[in-house]
C-alpha cells in the first residue's frame, strides 16, 4: 500500500475506511508491525466506538478519577494512556457523537487530555488510527460528523476496497496470506484454491478468513487434500457467484471482463507470456497489446507468483 511505511512512523493520525470485513483492524495491525520494527513500539488497543454509550467515551479514552461521577469508585487508567506509544485504533469512528466528537478533535490536536475529574495534563505519545464503514462525506452533509475533525483526519486516509474489486494479483496475494495463517497450504487442492481467488466474497477478507478457520478445525484429522465440494453450503455460494453485475454498457462490459481475463490467465500460467497465449488461443502480439491497454505487467506477475510461491 502506497507510502504506509512512512505514514506509519509519523505520528499524524490515520483514517481507513472500507466495507466491513475489508481488513481495516488488519491494516491497523500492519501499521503497528511497522512501527514496532521501526521504532520499538509494541502496543495496539482496538476500542469499538460503537460499543460505548457517549457518557463512557472520555472515561474509557482518557480514563478518570475515583469519585469524578457516580460509580467510579477508583481511579481508571485509560486507553490513551495504557496504548503508550503504540497503536490506539478507534473501529466505527462514524458512530461518534457529535458531543464527543469535538474531544476528539482537541485530543488530536493538541495531542494531551485530562481525565475525567482531574486537572493533570497527560501527553499521548502513541499514534491514533481510526476506521469507519461509513461514508464521512454524506455524515458531514447531514450534519452527523463534524467538518473540522473530518478535514483534520482525512489526508493520511486508506480507502480498502472490496475483495470483487481488487485485481488478480492482489486477490491471489491475500488468498495466500490467510492461508498460511490459517492452514497449512498443503492441504489445499489447486482447484479450491482457484475458487477461493475468483470468488466475490461479499463478505470480504472477513468472510474468507472465517472459511478458511472452519476448514482448519473441522477437517483437522482428515488425511486428504480438500476440494471444492468440502466448503460449506457450495450451492449456496455458488448461487451467490453467478450473479455477477456488469455495467450496463457493452465496451465497459468487455474492458471489464479483458481485464480480469488476461490477468487471470497471467497468473494461472506464472506470467509466462508465450505459455498463456498458447492456453487461451491468442496471438503474442494481440496478447501484448491488451496487456499493455489494460495496465497488466507479466514481469510483475511472474516475481509476484514466485514470491507466492515461495
Amino acid at each position: 500500500m502506497k507510502y504506509i511505511n512512512e505514514i506509519a512512523l509519523t505520528d499524524f493520525p490515520v483514517l481507513i475506511t472500507g466495507e466491513s470485513g475489508t481488513g481495516k483492524t488488519r491494516l491497523g495491525r500492519t501499521i503497528e508491525r511497522i512501527r514496532n520494527t521501526q521504532l520499538g513500539t509494541k502496543n495496539f488497543i482496538h476500542l469499538n466506538i460503537a460499543s460505548l454509550s457517549p457518557e463512557l467515551f472520555e472515561s474509557e479514552l482518557f480514563g478518570h478519577c475515583k469519585g469524578a461521577f457516580t460509580g467510579a469508585t477508583e481511579n481508571k487508567v485509560g486507553y490513551a494512556e495504557r496504548v503508550s506509544d503504540g497503536v490506539l485504533f478507534l473501529d466505527e469512528i462514524g458512530e461518534l457523537p457529535l458531543e464527543q466528537q469535538v474531544k476528539l478533535l482537541q485530543f488530536i490536536e493538541e495531542r494531551r487530555y485530562y481525565s475525567v475529574g482531574s486537572t493533570s495534563l497527560k501527553v499521548f505519545n502513541g499514534k491514533l488510527v481510526m476506521a469507519t464503514n461509513k461514508d464521512l462525506v454524506k455524515l458531514v452533509k447531514v450534519g452527523k460528523f463534524r467538518l473540522d475533525l473530518y478535514e483534520r483526519i482525512k489526508y493520511f486516509q486508506f480507502k480498502l476496497p472490496s475483495f470483487h474489486e481488487l485485481n488478480m494479483f492482489e486477490r491471489r496475494s491475500i488468498v495466500s496470506e490467510l492461508i498460511n495463517e490459517t492452514v497449512d497450504p498443503e492441504r489445499l487442492s489447486t482447484n479450491l484454491i482457484n475458487f477461493l481467488v475468483n470468488s466475490k466474497w461479499q463478505g470480504n477478507i472477513r468472510e474468507l478468513k472465517n472459511l478458511l478457520n472452519f476448514l482448519a478445525v473441522i477437517y483437522t484429522g482428515i488425511n486428504r487434500q480438500l476440494d471444492v465440494k468440502d466448503l460449506p453450503n457450495l450451492n449456496e455460494r455458488q448461487e451467490r457467484e453467478a450473479h455477477y453485475v456488469y455495467p450496463l454498457n457493452y465496451y465497459e462490459a468487455l474492458a471489464d471482463f479483458e481485464s480480469s481475463f488476461f490477468e487471470y490467465a497471467l497468473m494461472a500460467n506464472n506470467g509466462r507470456v508465450n505459455r498463456t497465449c498458447e492456453t487461451i488461443g491468442i496471438s503474442k502480439s494481440t496478447f501484448v497489446a491488451k496487456c499493455k491497454k489494460y495496465g497488466i505487467s507479466s514481469h510483475l506477475i511472474k516475481y509476484k507468483c514466485l514470491k507466492i510461491i515461495a
